[in-house]
């Protein structure tokens, strides 16, 4: 969840490769997955020095959120899935 909240916030998220963390950061595009220390360090050195794809990173980061694990995306493919059940049914 606190992976969710940063990228809702859009910032530029470095996070490990485990757990949870690479179903809500996608590498390279809506943050990074560091596979050790060495690689976290590194990749959040580089986001403190490239304001530019910090920002790039962070506005996709929210995009992916919203379409992945906001409430209204649930909703809709509930309703999707409602559509099919009566189609298909009928």
């Amino acid at each position: 969840m606190v992976v969710s909240e940063a990228l809702w916030k859009k910032s530029a998220v470095v996070g490990g490769n485990v757990g949870g963390i690479p179903l809500q950061i996608v590498d390279g595009t809506t943050g990074v997955l560091a596979q050790n220390t060495e690689e976290f360090v590194e990749n959040v050195s580089y986001f403190l020095t490239h304001k530019r794809k910090r920002q790039e990173i962070g506005e996709r980061g929210r995009k992916f959120v919203r379409e992945h694990f906001l409430v209204p995306r649930l909703v809709q493919e509930e309703i999707e899935l409602y559509r099919e059940l009566i189609h298909d049914g009928g």
